[in-house]
């Protein structure tokens, strides 16, 4: 069967299950609006209009110049590819996918170096972390802030695992326009709303299309049922996850929160392939990211949960710990070769 063809039978599936099941559909429209109001539009729009803001500036090339050694050095990119994924880190999904979509688009950054950072630039932001995480599923914002340090920590990694393995020309200027700030304001406010628009778009239609295609009493235990929600929509998954015990709630969502969810995916899609980048490496990237947020969340339970039966776990939590840590050094070997070789060459 042809690839279109049966996307075709898909839609036509998801829309007979929508007849058939509207009331649900209807309840997961109406459980995402508050999400949006009250989760999704103060995390974000703020960094958003900001994130445009500094783009539109040129705050690329000054951040560029700034941590271009850095860059070049761990991951042999260039200083300008630091921007998506500091956007990333501070203010949330899907930001960081948007910051390199648009630095793609003005000839910043070339497509093979843009395909490297989609790896490792789309994350989720503290306040997310902090706030809806922490404080309001896990009971305590500081398990959030450490639920950040994974995140920052598992994207550092993975961009060293997916990093190139050449040694990159010398700097070169981009083509970007200087323009006076204050009449980039409107425009940057503009992009922050249409960002937003598409979040809370995307948001609406998975938590409808969720509740109609899977029922609320799942025959899985807790813990599948809210992995197999968060896989599709991030949100939805973590708010899941409050009946679980705190040291599995915490494991599961620095999964979660380092995989994203479809949801963020279709949002980080729509700037990537806006830019002419293909998805594959961004997916790749984020399995990575996951894997790797879950060894170093449960390392760190026998510190968080001394109480419980992760306290039993302590060893295998070191092994991890030293796996990672090897991994690093690995990681940090290989790209001293490739310099060394870059150098003969």
């Amino acid at each position: 069967m042809k690839p279109r063809r049966f996307g075709l039978w898909i839609i036509l599936f998801t829309m007979t299950a929508l007849l058939f099941r509207s009331r649900a559909m209807q309840a997961g429209v109406r459980a995402a609006i508050p999400v949006c109001g009250q989760v999704l539009i103060p995390a974000l729009f703020p960094f958003s209009v900001l994130s445009s803001l500094l783009l539109r500036a040129g705050g690329a090339e000054t951040l560029g110049e700034a941590l271009d050694r850095i860059m070049r050095r761990w991951f042999c990119l260039p200083g300008q590819a630091a921007v998506p994924l500091l956007t990333g880190l501070l203010g949330g999904y899907p930001l960081g996918a948007h910051s390199l979509s648009a630095l793609c688009k003005q000839g910043v950054l070339r497509p093979d170096e843009a395909q490297t950072v989609s790896a490792f630039c789309n994350h989720p932001g503290p306040a997310f972390l902090i706030g809806a995480v922490g404080a309001s599923v896990l009971g305590d914002g500081r398990l959030g802030l450490w639920l950040w340090f994974i995140t920052v920590l598992s994207a550092l990694l993975t961009g060293l695992l997916w990093a190139p393995r050449r040694q990159l020309a010398p700097r070169r200027s981009a083509q970007v326009q200087e323009a006076p700030l204050l009449p980039q304001i409107p425009a940057a406010v503009f992009d922050g709303v249409t960002a937003l628009l598409r979040v809370c778009g995307n948001v609406i239609l998975f938590s409808g299309l969720q509740a109609a295609i899977l029922p609320s009493d799942l025959p899985v235990p807790p813990w599948a049922g809210a992995l197999i929600t968060g896989t599709l929509e991030l949100t939805t998954g973590v708010l899941g996850l409050r009946p679980l015990p705190r040291p599995l709630a915490f494991l599961l969502a620095a999964v979660l929160t380092g995989w994203g969810g479809c949801c963020v995916h279709l949002q980080a899609a729509d700037a990537l392939l806006d830019a002419g980048l293909p998805l594959g490496r961004y997916l790749a990237g984020k399995a990575t990211q996951a894997a790797i947020s879950g060894l170093l969340a449960f390392a760190l339970l026998p510190l968080l949960y001394p109480e419980s039966a992760a306290s039993r776990l302590g060893f295998g939590a070191a092994s991890v710990a030293g796996l990672l840590g090897l991994l690093t050094f690995f990681a940090g070997l290989q790209k001293s070769r490739w310099k060394s070789k870059a150098d003969v060459l």
